[in-house]
């Protein structure tokens, strides 16, 4: 099963850029994964437990770094249906993998 998730960072930091930057440059690491990157949300694709594994340990990651984030994230199994994003993704690139 494919899978899409919506995430957003929230660091609650004074210099919350650097740690938004770096977070992004960890999620690059999941090769099982496809990212796409946006100005207030960055967008995963990928088979369900690949989704969710990178999720996890990107995560878990962040705490380990002592980074203090609220992370708010949307999945999503009917990718066209319910994101604008998710859509103009699939649509401009029609071998990104539908549901």
């Amino acid at each position: 099963m494919n899978l899409s998730m919506e995430l957003t960072a929230y660091p609650l930091e004074d210099k919350y850029l650097p740690v938004i930057e770096k977070y992004i440059e960890h999620l690059r690491g999941y090769k099982k994964i496809k990212l796409e990157v946006f100005p207030t949300c960055s967008v995963l694709f990928g088979k369900h437990d690949d989704v969710v594994e990178a999720l996890s340990s990107s995560i878990k990651w962040s705490v380990e770094h002592k980074n203090k984030v609220v992370f708010i994230f949307y999945v999503f199994r009917i990718l066209f249906y319910f994101s604008p994003i998710i859509y103009y993704l699939l649509t401009k690139n029609q071998s990104a993998d539908p549901p």
